[in-house]
């Protein structure tokens, strides 16, 4: 059983919880910037911060340093670089350019068997990426990045 609820607006951030019973909760919402959403029990912080040499926190196409992307850049990974409105992470899978959210946790459940507490799917250089936040068995917060479209563990920290 699964219940699936969406917010109004992204950049996609999906927050998976593990409820009572069986069954599992996953909220897909923005991170409190629209109405409906839940942004509760945040520490504020983002999962784009930290010493992650690939996020430098501009465009990820934009080589000038203009705000603009290169249009030839921005077609790397089969498509647009951003997510258009809330089907844009639907939009991502149906093109083949990112696995089913499904696929991903089933490729993480391999490597842990600690709590899935945040996923997001974003864009860094051209290339969409799924970051699971992961509460471990022995109390630990540990993100693992999987490259979107092939599934591949890209890192670990």
């Amino acid at each position: 059983m699964a219940i699936i609820a969406v917010a109004l607006h992204f950049p996609a951030v999906v927050r998976a919880q593990e409820a009572a019973g069986d069954g599992r909760y996953i909220e897909i919402a923005d991170a409190g910037e629209s109405e409906g959403s839940s942004d509760q029990g945040g520490d504020g912080t983002d999962s784009n911060s930290g010493d992650d040499e690939d996020d430098d926190g501009g465009d990820p196409g934009d080589s000038k340093g203009d705000g603009q992307s290169d249009p030839d850049e921005s077609q790397r990974n089969g498509g647009h670089d951003r997510f258009n409105g809330p089907n844009g992470a639907l939009e991502a899978v149906q093109s083949n350019r990112a696995l089913p959210l499904d696929d991903i946790i089933a490729i993480a459940r391999h490597l842990t068997t600690g709590q899935i507490i945040d996923t997001r799917l974003h864009p860094v250089k051209g290339l969409l990426r799924y970051e699971l936040k992961v509460l471990e068995t022995n109390s630990e917060v540990r993100r693992y990045i999987f490259n979107a479209r092939t599934g591949e563990l890209i890192k670990v920290r």
